[in-house]
């Protein structure tokens, strides 16, 4: 198996989105017009002309070269119409270009990591939840478990309208934007806050279908809002923000109520895209979704004396 190196520019993108759309293992992050969006500068290893893809996200700082997980995309790793093992995981990892210092990537779940003997390398596993939507929708409400259930009456009891792509681009991020700062104070950037603005630009204009989900109060105040993608057979619930009055009157649980509701019967797999705080984890098994494992992959090859800052 012959793999190289492409810097973004070499990158032939029609051939790459090819071998996506191709994919057993696809998901919409891996899409060049995803990755331009979230980690603009990107690059990425490509082995046999085209056959198994794999996307690495790059940045700079203090001047040395960082590939790290971006925010919006969960899971990244070796894609392909064909099978991937164990060792094919392994030579793209063994591939992987010396000048990245710091690396910090989550492979997909379909990735199966190799045994690693190398100090400079780690593999943890990370918790995901995922929603199989085949069923009617009566057959999934009834799996939910009796604390999600009362909290979707709760929500009913409010008399809260659940409200599917009624908002403008600039209320939903402004929502979301006062939201997140508010309740994780230091943690979104203004360029996080672009990156929506970007996605929310792209819907109508791609295969990929993105559906903004918002909570209203009998005044029509927004009290929730998510933003989900879709393509392939896979919902993603990307992001998502609730006010403490919409926590309150469990606005949270209404959209995903009404989320599984719009797509029940349907051959879809309802990817939340996290879990693994308790928390959110508790939250989303609620709605019987599965849990799974993915792998997360570090290699520190930062000098000595930063080792211990990023592990």
């Amino acid at each position: 198996m012959k793999i190289r190196y492409y810097s973004n520019k070499q990158i032939n993108k029609r051939r790459w989105n090819q071998v996506l759309d191709e994919s057993y293992n696809v998901y919409v992050y891996a899409y060049s017009w995803y990755l331009d969006i979230v980690s603009p500068g990107w690059g990425a290893l490509i082995a046999d002309d085209y056959r198994y893809i794999m996307p690495l996200p790059m940045t700079k700082k203090i001047g040395l070269i960082f590939s790290l997980q971006p925010f919006y995309m969960q899971q990244l790793g070796v894609f392909s119409p064909y099978k991937i093992t164990p060792e094919i995981i392994g030579e793209f990892i063994n591939h992987l270009p010396q000048n990245i210092r710091f690396l910090q990537l989550h492979f997909n779940k379909f990735n199966p990591l190799p045994k690693i003997n190398n100090p400079l390398i780690t593999i943890q596993q990370r918790v995901s939840f995922e929603l199989d939507l085949i069923l009617p929708y009566i057959e999934l409400y009834r799996r939910f478990n009796e604390n999600t259930r009362r909290n979707i009456k709760a929500f009913k009891k409010h008399n809260l309208t659940v409200k599917i792509d009624s908002l403008d681009g600039k209320t939903f991020l402004d929502f979301y934007k006062t939201i997140s700062e508010r309740q994780f104070k230091g943690i979104f950037k203004p360029k996080h806050f672009e990156i929506v603005k970007q996605l929310l630009a792209m819907q109508g204009l791609l295969d990929y279908k993105i559906y903004v989900y918002s909570a209203h109060d009998i005044s029509d105040k927004v009290l929730s809002v998510a933003l989900l993608v879709y393509g392939h057979g896979r919902l993603i619930y990307l992001l998502n923000a609730t006010s403490d009055k919409g926590k309150s009157m469990k606005a949270g649980f209404g959209i995903i109520d009404t989320v599984i509701e719009s797509f029940a019967g349907n051959n879809v797999i309802l990817d939340f895209a996290g879990g693994q705080l308790g928390n959110m984890g508790r939250f989303y098994g609620g709605f019987s979704a599965e849990k799974f494992e993915y792998s997360l992959l570090k290699i520190n090859r930062l000098p000595f004396f930063m080792r211990p800052f990023l592990r």
